[in-house]
């Protein structure tokens, strides 16, 4: 049975024609149908299309991207819950291919995510419905299975949902595409599930949401048109017991091991003429911890503090870039993560001419190079060509 909504608005969208397409509404009468708030048609379509591809789904795989941050993981995280409770009589599961560098265990419901080949657990589910979120194609929910994970999305011709905030460059086709580019995918997760199709909230959606939030906007830090309605949800999750410095402090844990690849990368800081800050993890760094069979979880929290915290943070640049080899991906893979103060470049454009993407403030990109005074080079060219 799908799910009934409070003043059965869907019911009069349907009654006045709305779902054929075929005939306008009025802003009144669009208001009447959302139970009198206001919202812009394309939010309704969007929502209604949502709602009818739930209803008419039994096995439901929710999904998001390879090292997973905890805007990723708490989407996942609120939505598997929230669909469990809603749609008690649905297979909801929900997978990521790799855990995260961030422990946040505490969170309700993390037991639920199963963590593995996201390809393997597919297969045996066979949904109709996928859901990706905050990641727009498949080659990022796997390091080697993303086009084998599309091809068989093809094959049992599930529906494809996604739901981001990024940058729209390089997404896939989908069903049905949510983003109203809100600061992290886990507010569009609860608008879209709360606001929008009045879904029961499961346990732990406060801290869970809130968590997504705050990771995302760095404490509030990043320029954030929607701050008005962000900071509304955020004194509501307040209400409901959400508390930022429990959370911080639960998520925020540093190894010795993760601050010494943070030294690691104060000690490589350059500036350069152009105006940005970069800094690097030397090859013989990362080959001789992989010989001491360190932790690569180190290097991606020790390249997220020196990002977050450091590289708009010195002298007089306002941008810049860490580099290093991401083994996991391949030996000659690099990732390169951009940071910028808002006004001073657009960093998911420059991410894009290396192959990836993100924000205007906050992008990433892995490509090839047969080292890393290569995989530099290529970086400060895509610079040059966008300066």
């Amino acid at each position: 049975m799908g799910h009934r909504f409070e003043s059965d608005r869907w019911l009069h969208i349907e009654t006045l024609g709305y779902s054929s397409g075929q005939r306008g509404l009025t802003v009144n009468q669009l208001a009447l149908a959302y139970g009198g708030s206001n919202p812009s048609p394309s939010t309704i379509i969007m929502e209604y299309k949502l709602l009818k591809i739930i209803n008419e789904s039994q096995r439901i795989f929710i999904t998001s991207h390879i090292s997973p941050d905890p805007d990723a993981i708490t989407s996942v995280l609120l939505l598997g819950a929230t669909l469990r409770k809603s749609y008690p009589d649905k297979q909801v599961e929900t997978v990521l291919d790799e855990e995260p560098t961030t422990d946040i265990q505490m969170l309700g419901g993390y037991n639920n995510i199963a963590f593995g080949s996201a390809y393997d657990q597919l297969v045996r589910l066979k949904p109709d419905l996928f859901i990706m979120l905050d990641v727009a194609n498949f080659s990022r929910i796997s390091r080697d299975e993303g086009p084998r994970i599309k091809s068989f999305i093809k094959d049992v011709d599930a529906k494809t949902v996604i739901i981001d905030h990024h940058e729209e460059t390089g997404r896939d086709d989908a069903d049905l595409y949510i983003n109203e580019h809100l600061p992290a995918t886990v507010q569009q997760v609860y608008k879209t599930a709360f606001t929008g199709l009045k879904l029961s909230k499961p346990d732990g959606y406060a801290e869970t949401t809130m968590l997504g939030i705050l990771s995302d906007t760095n404490r509030f830090k990043y320029q954030n048109p929607h701050h008005r309605e962000t900071f509304e949800l955020v004194s509501d999750l307040i209400d409901a017991g959400a508390r930022i410095e429990k959370l911080e402090y639960a998520a925020e844990r540093y190894s010795r091991d993760d601050l010494a690849v943070l030294a690691e990368f104060l000690k490589n800081i350059k500036e350069d003429p152009l105006g940005y800050t970069y800094s690097y993890l030397n090859d013989d760094f990362i080959n001789q911890r992989r010989a001491d069979s360190r932790p690569f979880s180190a290097i991606k929290n020790g390249s997220d503090l020196f990002v977050n915290n450091y590289i708009r943070n010195v002298g007089d640049s306002l941008w810049g870039f860490s580099l290093y080899k991401e083994y996991l991906s391949g030996e000659n893979m690099y990732s390169a993560r951009l940071r910028a103060v808002e006004g001073s470049g657009d960093m998911s454009q420059l991410a894009a001419k290396l192959g990836g993407g993100g924000h205007k403030g906050a992008a990433g990109a892995k490509f090839e190079a047969s080292n890393l005074q290569a995989a530099l080079r290529k970086v400060q060219d895509a610079i040059r060509q966008s300066a």
